[in-house]
């Protein structure tokens, strides 16, 4: 049955992909001189890459090896037509008894060598192939393996203990796993509600591709009073990819000895088999149903059939061990295992999948989503089917359907209204409502650079059927109409690549708004100077974007606060010559405006400094000053849209040094014969008024320098107070200094002044 797709938002297209449905075909035996054993085991990775070995592990209740053939593997690229031979493990000696793909290169085979207890030489191992089998390498420590199974980066291995000629042994070991592609190993030792026995029982390792790890173990209480040896048998499984570990109990009247697994590849629904002992008519399976946590099962078929399972959702198959000539070959599931039905029957022209003396294996591979089986009869040929055996199935309509939908839009007509200053998100949905995954692999988008868009994917891999989802962040740099194309890419559990389009027009307006936030600001810090000398103030630039690129003419505007009777500020002063010019600075009733100029661009990254704030401080009586940052402004050709915060943080001045001597000497004395009382208006532009503190009434001589010392403007004979003429001055800062011209009769007293235009 069909996966229904989830409801889709009204504002989002759907685009489903639907395919016809083929010939029916029925069976067709594909290999007939090929030498193999009679444990033929098909491995098909779709319905046309797939490789044949013959295994000697047979009978899924007790693990023999027996019928001894010579080592091989087999592969076919056309679906059976022809065959190829790899013959590194004839060469080796090993007999393959899993293998397990994990895309369709690369891939693992576990292997074990019938030598190692004649003449004590090493075991097999678990290879791996890079080139879908044309070479391997050896990735695990010498041994025997019953089974592998790779899910992320972690590779499992089952191994394998016991004697290979003794009966009595099931020969089951350790679950072994890698996750450093076999430079280390180490092995299950600690499952949540289980105390595993010293040497682990564990049977085969199965799993899907997106969470679920499961095997069977089996601890040992006895012998029975029949000389079967009987065992506590539980499920062990893992949700998280082997990084934890629970266990449930299996009921113990029907399962004894081995139990394989079949594992959804789309749930984490397991299906187990067993000998059921409650029936003692016939050496019958009994096989049982369930879902996470796997406490409760159900009862899906009983019979004498084969023990494997193999397919999905849409079609499940199991081969018939008890098949005679004019019955059915197998059976077949098409609700998830709820009901079975046997295959039509009756004709020569069919598989015959009966057991061979009383042994059951793996026969059977199930492709083409569902409708394409590949199995082995008993005198190891091989058999094919396109149409599920009577029909009724084809791979083009069981294959994944794929379904995109993509958001926001304020209409059907795939035109998206994209803001220059802010990013705009666009959302694409992949939605399977097919028999099969296609999981996202990769995105590319045409018309549109690289730098103007980022892309987040979301891939979920859990045991809830969950769409991945892709997120696309656009930075368009230029407004106006801009056709793009998104291309999606996919690979189905068959790893076939499904490449799609989805064609959107962006409608770039300039619009209002902030793509790139900045911050400037002054760092809060004491700043020590004396009177009469300059000071230079850092200013910061910080991003909120992990990179912050200017281009072309920046202008910046700050306004600051400041008191303008001690503190004049002078220019600004770059510390990325080269990368930002400046240009004049502009200081007017307190606000500060520079030009920031740099034809190659400037990417901030965090934190940095662009300038320094060069101010002098005028003679003071006063001990403290500060200067702040009120607020600013940001203005740039950059298509992205500049948006400016400021932070309010303030450079605190200390002074030291106040006034002159005279009033140093007044502050300690408490006398003084003369001082400067006041200056106005400063900073003035036509005249200076100076009220001098004048107890003695003596005539003073005073002098105007400009601040390289040259003198301006000068008089004698002052007392209380006077005016001086500066219209001819040039703007900048000047020095008033007063003295007695008799000698010896105290030292100058100097005070700034500021000559604005």
């Amino acid at each position: 049955m069909k996966r229904l797709i989830a409801a889709l938002t009204s504002s989002m297209l759907l685009l489903t992909f639907v395919a016809s449905t083929a010939l029916a075909q029925h069976w067709e035996e594909i290999t007939t001189s090929l030498p193999y054993g009679p444990h033929l085991v098909p491995y098909f990775l779709n319905s046309k890459i797939g490789f044949t070995y013959s295994t000697g592990i047979s009978e899924a209740s007790f693990v023999q090896f027996e019928n001894y053939s010579t080592p091989y593997l087999s592969r076919t690229t056309d679906g059976g037509a022809t065959w190829s031979s790899l013959t590194f493990f004839d060469t080796m000696g090993y007999i393959i008894t899993q293998l397990c793909f994990v895309s369709a290169q690369h891939g693992y085979a576990s292997t074990y060598s019938i030598l190692e207890n004649f003449v004590g030489q090493y075991g097999g191992g678990i290879f791996e192939t890079f080139d879908q089998g044309d070479h391997w390498k050896l990735i695990s420590k010498n041994g025997n393996y019953l089974g592998v199974y790779a899910v992320g980066s972690t590779v499992f291995a089952a191994k394998y203990l016991g004697d290979l000629y003794t009966s009595n042994s099931i020969g089951a070991g350790p679950i072994l796993f890698s996750r450093d592609d076999g430079i280390t190993w180490n092995s299950i030792t600690n499952v949540s509600g289980l105390s595993l026995d010293a040497s682990p029982q564990f049977q085969f390792i199965y799993g899907n591709r997106d969470s679920l790890v499961a095997t069977v173990y089996y601890h040992p209480v006895g012998y029975a009073s029949n000389g079967n040896r009987k065992y506590d048998t539980y499920l062990v499984f893992s949700t998280d990819q082997g990084q934890s570990w629970q266990s449930r109990a299996f009921d113990q009247a029907t399962d004894w000895g081995m139990t394989s697994l079949h594992i959804s590849p789309h749930s984490c629904d397991i299906i187990r088999e067993s000998v059921n002992f409650q029936d003692q008519t016939a050496d019958k399976y009994l096989f049982l149903k369930s879902s996470p946590d796997y406490r409760t099962w159900s009862p899906s078929i009983h019979d004498e059939t084969g023990a494997w399972i193999a397919g999905n959702n849409c079609a499940l198959y199991l081969s018939n061990a008890g098949f005679d000539i004019v019955g059915v070959p197998l059976y077949w599931s098409t609700d998830g295992a709820a009901t079975w039905q046997g295959l039509p029957g009756g004709s020569f022209n069919q598989p015959n999948c009966k057991e061979i003396d009383d042994e059951d294996w793996q026969n059977i591979s199930v492709v083409g989503h569902g409708a394409i089986v590949y199995t082995a009869d008993m005198n190891g040929n091989l058999w094919k089917t396109t149409d599920g055996g009577d029909g009724t199935l084809s791979e083009s309509t069981l294959a994944p359907q794929i379904a995109i939908a993509h958001a926001p839009f304020a209409s059907a007509n795939d035109t998206l209204d994209v803001n220059l200053c802010s990013p705009s998100s666009l959302v694409i949905s992949y939605q399977n409502i097919g028999c099969s995954y296609a999981s996202f692999e990769s995105i590319s988008i045409d018309g549109l650079d690289s730098n103007e868009y980022t892309e987040t994917s979301t891939h979920h891999r859990s045991c809830e059927w969950t769409p991945d989802t892709t997120f696309i962040t656009l930075y368009p740099k230029t407004a106006g109409i801009r056709n793009i194309t998104v291309h999606p890419h996919f690979v189905d559990d068959e790893y076939n690549e499904i490449d799609s389009t989805v064609p959107v027009t962006l409608n770039v307006k300039s619009g209002n708004g902030a793509s790139v936030g900045l911050n400037i600001y002054l760092k809060p810090a004491p700043i020590l100077v004396a009177s009469g000398d300059t000071i230079e103030i850092p200013i910061y630039l910080n991003g909120t974007d992990p990179e912050i690129s200017l281009s072309g003419t920046t202008t910046a505007q700050f306004a600051l606060t400041y008191d303008p009777i001690t503190t004049l500020p002078l220019d600004f002063t770059t510390i990325l010559p080269g990368v930002i010019e400046t240009g004049p600075i502009s200081i007017a009733n307190g606000l500060v405006s520079i030009d920031l100029q740099s034809a190659s661009g400037l990417t901030l990254s965090g934190e940095t400094i662009i300038g320094t704030l060069r101010c002098v401080i005028y003679l003071s009586n006063t001990l403290r000053t500060s200067i702040s940052l009120a607020s600013a402004s940001i203005a740039s050709n950059d298509p992205r849209c500049l948006a400016l915060s400021t932070t309010a943080d303030a450079a605190t001045i200390d002074i030291t040094g106040c006034g002159d001597s005279t009033l140093l000497h007044y502050m300690k004395n408490g006398t003084m014969s003369y001082s400067i009382e006041r200056i106005s208006p400063n900073p003035a532009s036509n005249t200076i008024n100076i009220m001098l503190h004048n107890e003695s009434r003596v005539p003073l001589h005073y002098e105007l320098t400009d601040a390289l010392g040259v003198p301006r403007a000068s008089g004698s004979d002052v007392t209380i107070s006077f005016q001086i003429d500066i219209r001819t001055l040039p703007e900048g800062v000047y020095y008033l200094r007063i003295m007695d011209p008799r000698a010896g009769r105290g030292s100058p007293i100097t005070r700034a002044v500021a000559v604005e235009r």
